[in-house]
């Protein structure tokens, strides 16, 4: 079964409309936006994963928001993300 980004993105989308606190899939559809260049869809999805996802320290979400700010040269914000953990 192959998926394009556009298909895998709306399966996502649709897993988070059923169900807000599943950090997963908020995970991966940032991982899709930042792969298409999308990168303030990336930051905004890991930022509603953070508001959402209530059960447990979102550590997974600021890690993976460091590392995507400092692949795309955000060097200030990245270090500042990975400060609150």
């Amino acid at each position: 079964m192959n998926l394009d980004f556009g298909e895998a993105s709306k399966i996502y989308k649709d897993i988070i409309r059923q169900e807000t606190t599943y950090l997963d899939a908020y995970l991966r559809l940032a991982f899709l936006a930042n792969n298409r260049g999308n990168f303030e869809r990336a930051f905004t999805l890991l930022d509603d994963a953070k508001k959402n996802v209530t059960t447990q320290r979102p550590v997974y979400q600021f890690c993976i928001k460091g590392k995507m700010l400092a692949d795309n040269h955000f060097t200030e914000e990245s270090v500042n993300e990975f400060k609150t953990l």
